[in-house]
């Protein structure tokens, strides 16, 4: 009887603690449970890479779909709008009847985990946002984006729909031929669909064309999706045609003309552009400017978030100057540069000065400077009017002496200035200044500021990063005043 009920006891005992244990464990699954939700809830979202690209241009989409298809690893054509009206256009030189595109910028950033169509339906959005001329969209045949322009503006202001002349419907056959006989038949054939448009050939790599066998019947095709059959079978047959990459891509740029001739046609050229191979872990900068450099120091400075000053060469070099003898502009030229995701400041400003700036890669030569946590990027070497390369002293460089009292900040910039064009005997001028900084500088004063042998840019950002420390500057040269104007900016607007 007794031993009955210890075991009942034992019995008992032992299932108080399995109770127990369950609760036990029930508990901390709870316990867990609500940690993990906590977790998902408040921990921050892991970070998703992002890539880029910067681009300023006449065409700027066209350039950046260049540079996207690089990133990317596709290949995707671009097609103009008309650039009809007077805002959407830009003289060559001051006063000349000849206009091109004006040129606009468009930066991009996306998420490398999107698909191809995403991100290029991205990159047209972003288009669309900073107001860039025209309305676009694509389609993909076969292993081919093409974007398009669905409207444009035309020539009195108004949004119009926009109708490609790729759209027109060709008829043509060629047997035992080659691909610039075929780009030929089709650039001729387009022409004399419609009395509006005139197409001619832009840049086509005819010998590797010419040794490309072509053999065709075409029969009421689009002139586009003919123009995707010559590249595919380009690509196809290609082999390594000037050193350049193995893809290539089309592009159809319109071409404003005169602005005083109303019985010019719409001209359009056909071009062929190289494509290099997937650079997906690249950021891209491109930039087809007057002054390259000065622009892509502007880009960097806002996409590497530091201060970048800049100052520009002399121009006297017939080579670099157009114009008449009263209203000048320097030629320009293109900077294309790409640098790999993670890089440093100075890893890509080095990138950048080194970078040759085409087509006239010796226009000058610049180094970078550092200083009181800015970078500033001057010439070391310019062309002079005989146009051979000569040493260049960095005018920023020059050392000079400044004592005042109850100076405002508009006044001491301007000081500056006069000191460099007494010790330089090169006429420095302040140009115009923004609005809201300029208010900033004159509310600005100082009781006494006492300078002396300082070099001008150190004196000028010591002073300037004292009021916002996001104030930067151009020092550039009019080849028509013949002098320098210093031009100041927030760098963050």
């Amino acid at each position: 009887m007794h031993k009955a009920k210890v075991e009942k006891e034992i019995v008992s005992t032992m299932g108080s603690k399995l109770k127990l244990s369950l609760v036990v464990v029930a508990v901390i699954l709870i316990l867990l449970i609500v940690a993990v939700i906590i977790f998902l809830l408040y921990s921050p979202p892991a970070a998703v890479e992002t890539l880029g690209l910067d681009v300023v241009s006449s065409r700027p989409l066209g350039e950046a779909v260049i540079a996207l298809a690089e990133q990317l690893g596709c290949i995707i054509t671009y097609e103009d709008p008309p650039f009809q009206h007077v805002t959407e256009l830009s003289p060559i030189y001051p006063g000349a009847k000849f206009f091109i595109p004006k040129p606009e910028k468009i930066s991009y950033d996306y998420e490398r985990t999107k698909t191809d169509r995403e991100i290029i339906l991205g990159l047209i959005n972003r288009h669309h946002e900073v107001g860039n001329s025209g309305d676009f969209t694509f389609v993909k045949i076969g292993e081919i984006y093409n974007m398009f322009p669905i409207r444009h503006l035309n020539s009195e202001g108004q949004v119009v729909n926009h109708k490609s002349v790729l759209d027109v419907k060709v008829s043509f056959s060629l047997r035992d031929s080659n691909l610039w006989s075929a780009i030929e038949e089709l650039r001729s054939t387009v022409s004399q669909s419609d009395p509006n448009y005139r197409i001619m050939l832009g840049n086509v790599p005819r010998g590797a064309f010419l040794g490309t066998p072509f053999s065709t019947e075409i029969t009421n095709e689009t002139a586009k999706d003919v123009l995707n059959e010559i590249l595919n079978t380009f690509n196809r047959n290609y082999s390594g045609y000037a050193g350049a990459d193995r893809r290539w891509t089309w592009q159809l740029a319109h071409c404003p003309q005169r602005n005083d001739d109303d019985n010019v046609k719409l001209v359009y050229g056909i071009s062929f552009r190289p494509i290099s191979d997937a650079h997906p872990d690249f950021m891209k900068l491109r930039v087809i400017h007057k002054r390259p450099m000065a622009t892509a120091a502007k880009i960097l400075e806002k996409r590497l978030r530091s201060i970048i000053t800049y100052e520009g060469p002399p121009y006297s070099c017939r080579w670099d100057i157009m114009g008449d003898a009263n209203e000048k502009s320097v030629t320009g030229g293109i900077i294309t540069m790409d640098w790999k995701l993670g890089s440093s400041v100075d890893e890509v400003l080095n990138s950048l000065v080194n970078t040759p700036i085409r087509p006239r890669e010796n226009i000058g030569t610049f180094d970078i400077t550092k200083g009181n946590g800015a970078y500033h990027i001057h010439p070391i070497l310019s062309r002079d009017e005989n146009c051979n390369l000569v040493s260049k002293k960095s005018i920023m460089n020059e050392q000079i002496t400044i004592n005042a009292k109850n100076i405002d900040g508009l006044t001491f910039v301007e000081s500056v200035c006069s000191k460099l064009s007494e010790q330089t005997n090169e006429k420095v001028a302040l140009g115009p200044v923004p609005d809201n900084l300029s208010e900033m500088l004159r509310k600005h004063r100082s009781p006494r500021i006492s300078i002396s042998n300082q070099k001008a840019r150190d004196c000028l950002g010591q002073f300037l990063w004292k009021i916002n420390g996001d104030i930067s500057w151009q020092l550039l040269f009019d080849p028509s005043l013949k002098h320098y104007r210093l031009f100041l900016y927030n760098s963050s607007e």
